[in-house]
C-alpha cells in the first residue's frame, strides 16, 4: 500500500481542508499519515477515520538558527555518528561529529541563557507591577493634601478679609468657611478620586490589558481628570508609542530561525515513516518535506494555500524575499503543485515558470453536513422579519467588516452576525467602532462551530456578507471557503469585486458585488440583493451548486494526481 505523509504548520485535525485530502487519499486506499505541531489538548498520536496524526513539539535553541542558515547539517545532527571508527565514512562522520557536538553545546548554552532572562524578566515584571500599583494607587493622597491646603489657605483669606472689613459676623465667617472647605475638598474631588483610583486599580489587570486601553485614551478622555491622573495616563500614552515603535518585527534571520526550527523538528519523523510521497501543506513544511524526499528518493507534492509571495502580514520586505527565497529553491522539485483558485494558480506558475498548477478548491465535504439544532436568530431574539447578514470565517485584519460597519448606518433594519473565531485587537477595534457609529445593537458574534454544522446553522439568515478587502494578491485572487458554504447554505451573496468570486457569482447567479473600497456601494448591493433574495435562493440551484462543487467532486483531482505520481514511487 502506497503510503502518504502529509505536514502541516498546525495540529492537523483544525485545519479542515488537510482532513478533507487526507481522508479522501484513505478512502482511495492510501496509508495516509499527518504530522503537524503537538499542542495543549493534542494527542502525540491518534487514528481518525483510518487517518494516523502524528504530532511534534517544535524545537527551540540556537541549533534551529544554525540549521536555518545551513540546512544541509540537519542530516548530520539526525545520524548519529557511530561510524567514524569503522572507517568506510571517516571523514564524513568526524564533520558529523564535530557538528553534533557544536548543536549540543549551542542547546545547552541557549537553555542556560533563556532560564536566565526568564527569571528576570519575571522579577523586573512583578516589581514593576508592585511598584507601580502602589505609586499610581496613592496618587490621589498628595494630590488630595495639595488642593486641601490650597483651599484652607483661601478660605482663611478669604475670612481674614472679611472679618476686616466687618462685613460679616466671626460665626458666620467659621460656619461659611467649613462649608466652603467641605465642598472644595470633599465634594469635588469626590469624583477625581474614583477616577484616579480606577486608573490606578487598571494595573491590576496586566501590564497588557493596561497597554491595550491606553490606546484609547485621547485629549477629551482626560480632560477631566485631575492633574496627578493626567501626567499619569500622558506618560503611559507615550511610553506605549515607543514601545510600538521598538517592537521587533520578524527579521530576516527571525525567518531563517523559523525555517530551521520546522526543518530539525520535522526532519526526523518524516525519515522515519518511510512514505512514498510526502505532501507539504503551505511554506513552513515545503523544506522539510523536499529534503526528506530525496533523501529516500520519493515523491513531492506541494499544497500552497495562499500566494506565499503576497500573502497578508506586516513583514518587511525583506523577511518575506527571505520566506520566498525557500518556495523558490523547492517548488521545481515538486512533482506536483497544487492550489485553491484559478487566479493563485495562474499567478504561482507564471512566477515560478512551472508547466502546471493543478487546482483544488477548498469546498465542503457533503457526506459529513449534520444539522446544528441551532437558529441565529432565536440566539439575538430576532424576528423572521428582521433581515440578517452572516459573516463566517476568522475576524483579523483587512477582512471588510469595518466596511460593513459603516454601511450599517444607512441599513438601520439589517443585523449583522459573524460566526468564527475573533482576533482579540481586532474584536476591540470593530466594537468601538460599532459604538461609535451608534450600530452596535446591530452587530453580534457567535462562537466557532465545527465545520460540519456550519452551513445548517447559517441558513436561517437572509444572505451572506464575503467583504474581504484587496489588501494583497492572494486577497485579490481568493475563492475561500466561506463562499461555498454560504452557497450550499441556499444564501444570496454580497462579495467583494475580486475577479474569481466575481466569475463565480455572477456566473451562478447567486448575488452581487461590490467596490470593497466603498460603504455606501455595499449598502446599496445589500438591500438589493435583499429585495431580490427569491430570485437567487432556490432548492433547485442549490442542489446543482452542492452537487457540482463538492469535495465529493474536488477530490477527483487530488486522488488523479496520485494516481499519477504514486505508480512512479512504489516502483
Amino acid at each position: 500500500m502506497t503510503r502518504v505523509v502529509m505536514v502541516v504548520n498546525n495540529p492537523a485535525t483544525s485545519d479542515y481542508r488537510v482532513v478533507k485530502s487526507a481522508e479522501a487519499l484513505v478512502a482511495d486506499g492510501y496509508d495516509c499519515h499527518v504530522l503537524g505541531v503537538l499542542r495543549p489538548g493534542y494527542a502525540s498520536q491518534e487514528v481518525i477515520n483510518g487517518v494516523t496524526y502524528h504530532r511534534v513539539r517544535l524545537r527551540v535553541g540556537l541549533a534551529s538558527l544554525l540549521i536555518g542558515f545551513f540546512p544541509e547539517i540537519v542530516r548530520y545532527l539526525e545520524k548519529p555518528p557511530r561510524k567514524f571508527v569503522e572507517g568506510p565514512e571517516q571523514g564524513r562522520s568526524l564533520l558529523g561529529l564535530l557538528l553534533a557536538i557544536l548543536i549540543r553545546l549551542c542547546r545547552t548554552a541557549t537553555a542556560l541563557v533563556f532560564k536566565t532572562l526568564l527569571s528576570v524578566a519575571v522579577v523586573l515584571l512583578v516589581s514593576a507591577a508592585v511598584a507601580g500599583f502602589f505609586i499610581f494607587y496613592f496618587a490621589a493622597i498628595p494630590y488630595l493634601a495639595i488642593r486641601f491646603l490650597s483651599v484652607a489657605v483661601s478660605t482663611v483669606i478669604k475670612s481674614i478679609r472679611s472679618i476686616l472689613t466687618g462685613k460679616q459676623s466671626s460665626y458666620r465667617i467659621v460656619a461659611s468657611s467649613l462649608a466652603l472647605l467641605f465642598n472644595s475638598v470633599v465634594a469635588k474631588t469626590r469624583s477625581d478620586t474614583i477616577r484616579v483610583r480606577s486608573v490606578a486599580n487598571n494595573g491590576e489587570r496586566g501590564l497588557k490589558t493596561a497597554l491595550r486601553r491606553m490606546r484609547s485614551f485621547n485629549r477629551k478622555t482626560i480632560a477631566g481628570l485631575p492633574f496627578f491622573a493626567k501626567l499619569h495616563l500622558k506618560l503611559r500614552v507615550v511610553i506605549h508609542q515607543r514601545i510600538n515603535k521598538l517592537r521587533p518585527q520578524i527579521s530576516p534571520i527571525g525567518v531563517r530561525y523559523l525555517q530551521g526550527r520546522h526543518l530539525a523538528s520535522w526532519y526526523r519523523p518524516l525519515l522515519d515513516l518511510r512514505a512514498d510521497v510526502y505532501h507539504a501543506h503551505e511554506l513552513w513544511s515545503l523544506q522539510a518535506c523536499a529534503m526528506a524526499a530525496k533523501a529516500i528518493k520519493a515523491k513531492l507534492v506541494y499544497d500552497s494555500h495562499e500566494l506565499e509571495a503576497h500573502r497578508n502580514n506586516d513583514w518587511c520586505k525583506a523577511s518575506n524575499a527571505t520566506r520566498i527565497h525557500y518556495e523558490k529553491r523547492y517548488i521545481r522539485q515538486a512533482d506536483a503543485v497544487i492550489s485553491v483558485s484559478s487566479g493563485c494558480a495562474d499567478e504561482i506558475r507564471r512566477s515560478y515558470g512551472l508547466e502546471k498548477v493543478h487546482l483544488l478548491r477548498n469546498t465542503p465535504l457533503l457526506g459529513t453536513l449534520t444539522p446544528s439544532g441551532t437558529n441565529l436568530r432565536t440566539c439575538f431574539g430576532l424576528d423572521d422579519d428582521t433581515p440578517l447578514m452572516v459573516y463566517t470565517g476568522s475576524v483579523t485584519i483587512n477582512r471588510g467588516l469595518e466596511l460593513v460597519l459603516k454601511a450599517l448606518q444607512e441599513l438601520p433594519q439589517f443585523h449583522l452576525v459573524t460566526v468564527g473565531p475573533w482576533n482579540q485587537s481586532v474584536q476591540d477595534k470593530l466594537l468601538t467602532l460599532a459604538q461609535t457609529l451608534g450600530v452596535r445593537e446591530q452587530f453580534h458574534s457567535y462562537p466557532k462551530v465545527p465545520p460540519e454544522e456550519l452551513i445548517d446553522l447559517i441558513s436561517t439568515a437572509d444572505l451572506a456578507i464575503i467583504p474581504i478587502q484587496n489588501a494583497c494578491l492572494s486577497y485579490y485572487y481568493c475563492l475561500p471557503n466561506k463562499l461555498f458554504e454560504a452557497a450550499f447554505a441556499g444564501l444570496p451573496i454580497v462579495a467583494s469585486n475580486l475577479p474569481d468570486m466575481r466569475e463565480f457569482i455572477l456566473g451562478n447567479e447567486l448575488g452581487c458585488v461590490f467596490d470593497s473600497d466603498d460603504p455606501e456601494a455595499l449598502a446599496e448591493a445589500v438591500a438589493t440583493t435583499y429585495a431580490r433574495r427569491a430570485e437567487y435562493k432556490s432548492e433547485q440551484s442549490t442542489e446543482w451548486l452542492r452537487k457540482r462543487y463538492c469535495f465529493e467532486q474536488e477530490r477527483n483531482v487530488l486522488t488523479g494526481i496520485y494516481d499519477e505520481i504514486a505508480g512512479h514511487a512504489v516502483e
